[in-house]
């Protein structure tokens, strides 16, 4: 029963871990926006919940195709706000997902 619980809680599980670190490097590179030469790091969700045994770190690469400025420096500061913002809509609905899915199995525990 245990194990059955645990494995429906699993995939929200990672999701959560992916989306905390995605939100750790978007901000990241906000706070890096005017910092001369800073390079715009990326962490892709669906690659990095594709490769839930990889570590997490390994996957936060340079993001790619991003022109730098005149400084060097990568980062698109409104571009990063977008996906900062989205990125933490999506972490809140997995939370909402959680709950409900903790709500279900405490009722059905409690009958």
């Amino acid at each position: 029963m245990l194990q059955k619980i645990d494995e429906a809680l699993e995939f929200h599980q990672q999701a959560l871990r992916v989306r905390s670190l995605r939100q750790e490097v978007l901000a990241g590179n906000i706070a890096n926006a005017d910092t001369p030469g800073y390079r715009a790091r990326e962490l892709s969700f669906e690659e990095a919940m594709g490769n839930a045994d990889a570590q997490m770190q390994t996957m936060v690469r340079e993001r790619v195709g991003a022109a730098p400025n005149q400084d060097g420096n990568t980062v698109s500061i409104d571009q990063e706000r977008n996906a900062f913002l989205e990125n933490a809509l999506r972490y809140e609905v997995s939370l909402t997902l959680v709950n409900n899915q903790l709500r279900g199995l405490m009722s059905a525990v409690e009958g």
